[in-house]
This record gives structure tokens, C-alpha cells and sequence, in this order.
């Protein structure tokens, strides 16, 4: 993600979590936002922490399982992080 970002910069935009953008009918904006990250440090950090969780959950849960937990957490995290947004900002 920081690299795609440092290296185009107008994906950003694009890809993260705007109220603006995400109810002008950008809705992948709920799922792609985890790919922006504009700092190396908080890339390398985020990319080793999924690592060593999904090391921890794998075998217990199974790939599939682990996927659609990833894939819920996200898109309830962007639905929760777009209403905060729209509402108190």
C-alpha cells in the first residue's frame, strides 16, 4: 500500500475512505481503504502484525475462515469509520 500510494498518489483518493467519495456511489472504498498507507513505518508494522495473526489463526480457523474474518472485519471497520466520519466531523 505505501508503495502503490508514493508512487501514484492520485490512487489514493481513490482508493481510501471519504464520505464524499464512498456515497458518490465509490462503494469498494469499504473494503480497498486498507490497501493506503502513507507511512513506510505503519506499513511495515500493519503488514507484520496480519502476518503473525493470521500465522496464530490459520491453522485453528482454516484459510477460508480466516479470509471472510478479514474480509467482515474490514468492511465493518469502514462502515463504522465512514458513519463516524460523516456524523462528527
Amino acid at each position: 500500500g505505501w508503495l502503490l500510494s508514493s508512487l501514484m498518489p492520485s490512487l489514493v483518493s481513490t482508493l481510501s475512505l471519504c464520505p464524499r467519495n464512498t456515497f458518490g456511489l465509490h462503494l469498494w472504498n469499504l473494503v480497498t481503504y486498507v490497501l493506503v498507507e502513507t507511512s513506510l513505518i505503519s506499513a511495515l508494522i500493519s503488514g507484520a502484525l496480519v502476518a503473525m495473526m493470521g500465522r496464530l489463526v490459520e491453522p485453528i480457523w482454516g484459510p477460508q475462515e480466516l479470509m471472510k474474518f478479514v474480509g467482515v472485519i474490514t468492511a465493518l471497520t469502514g462502515v463504522s469509520t465512514l458513519v463516524t466520519d460523516t456524523f462528527i466531523c
